[in-house]
């Protein structure tokens, strides 16, 4: 993702709003849960940062674990 396309996302909602961060692997069908989310900016990086401490895991849910299955076939069904 370039800082470009995150700015243009972001401009879609008030300034207010809350960000949501999900953290996944679809392969092993788990979720991390966030613990804290902080940003780094350091000139020896050169590029925004975000980081994302994690608190646990946990399984997929059965309608996560239906979105993964349908992003592996390759998108929605049409029937």
């Amino acid at each position: 993702m370039e800082n470009r396309e995150l700015k243009e996302y972001l401009t879609e909602f008030a300034d207010g709003t809350q960000v949501s961060v999900i953290i996944a692997n679809p392969k092993k069908r788990k979720v991390y849960i966030p613990e804290e989310i902080f940003m780094i900016k350091d000139a020896k990086i050169g590029k925004p940062v975000l980081c994302i401490e994690i608190a646990e895991e946990r399984e997929m849910e059965e309608d996560e674990i239906k979105a993964a299955e349908e992003d592996e076939r390759g998108g929605l069904d049409e029937s």
